[in-house]
């Protein structure tokens, strides 16, 4: 990739999401865009884009709030959610006439008025994200603390449970971990509804180690059998589910094998880098849908990661069928 594919790649990129990538997203790679810019704000400044920073700092106080309200995801409870920026701990972070603010801080402050010292803005609907005037007031961590507990939530994670008792015997703990800290859904598995790792399994804690839950609860529902070297496997093909029925020992061969068969992290082949190259244009040049769109029903399709299909459509992948493509597209 040459400095004219990477000017273009944020030209598009800013024309579909109306604002400048981020070093850390996966439009570009950051190394690369260091080796041939020297930073990553040379290569907005000669994209000719607005930087997110300068973007908002030419807006008036209401045309940002306008533009910021039109970016969020509006829910049924009347939450606007800014997914469309970076979060930290679940809140989302702006950056503002050159201060980086919690953004739930900063729509209070521009819609309210100032936060007096010592207090903090709180949330009346308890979504960290929510960054809508109407949830928000001002606080303290006492208050914090004590709807945490009138809702159940205190030191518990986001879910409305009990806090387990320390030291419970392993038979209760078995009990304890399938039937409270999990919730059944339709299809007989019994959901996680704690803490997941980054690949969405259940995690808990046992005698002051970390543990997957699925696998604890394997261990003490089957009389401790030594399972060293082996993986807990899901027959439901759920990864929070922690129903004991539904776990069983295999590897990570057995894994690679049903994700074959149930079409989980199929591999790209010509034909199907072709029919991605193919719908991208398409989408392209009719503009009947939006890019992020058709990168989503992508991902779907073939269970793969926005990245992957960045990828492909802007040449880091597959290059000699990208090349063959745009060679009959001419």
């Amino acid at each position: 990739m040459n400095k004219e594919e990477c000017i273009e790649i944020v030209q598009e990129y800013y024309e579909e999401y109306g604002r400048s990538p981020t070093h850390d997203s996966d439009v570009i790679p950051y190394t690369l865009a260091k080796k041939l810019f020297g930073t990553w704000t040379e290569l907005i400044k000669q994209s000719g884009v607005l930087h997110t920073n300068q973007k908002y700092s030419n807006l008036t106080v209401d045309e940002f709030l306008k533009l910021f309200e039109s970016r969020c995801d509006k829910i049924e409870e009347g939450c606007w959610e800014a997914n469309f920026i970076y979060k930290k701990k679940g809140y989302a972070r702006i950056t503002y006439n050159n201060i980086t603010w919690a953004a739930h801080r900063l729509i209070y402050t521009l819609v309210k008025g100032p936060i007096p010292e010592g207090k903090l803005v709180r949330h009346t609907c308890d979504v960290k994200a929510c960054c809508n005037p109407d949830h928000l007031e001002i606080g303290t961590d006492q208050l914090n603390q004590l709807d945490s507990l009138e809702r159940g939530t205190w030191r518990t994670g986001k879910t409305t449970r009990e806090i387990r008792p320390k030291n419970l015997p392993d038979a209760e703990l078995l009990e304890w971990l399938v039937y409270k800290d999990c919730d059944p859904d339709d299809n007989g598995c019994f959901i996680w509804q704690k803490s997941l790792d980054p690949d969405g399994y259940g995690l808990t804690h046992y005698k002051g180690v970390t543990k997957r839950a699925a696998r604890l609860i394997y261990i003490l529902h089957n009389n401790y059998p030594n399972i060293e070297g082996q993986i807990v496997r899901h027959t439901c093909d759920v990864k929070a589910c922690c129903n004991p029925d539904h776990l069983i020992i295999g590897t990570l061969s057995n894994n690679a094998l049903d994700a074959r068969k149930n079409r989980k992290g199929l591999k790209f082949n010509e034909q199907s880098v072709r029919v991605v190259l193919t719908g991208y244009y398409e989408v392209k040049e009719n503009k009947n849908m939006l890019i992020k769109d058709f990168i989503k029903i992508i991902t779907k399709e073939y269970n793969c990661s926005a990245g992957t299909v960045h990828d492909i459509i802007y040449n880091r992948k597959w290059k000699d069928v990208y090349a063959d493509f745009h060679k009959n597209l001419k």
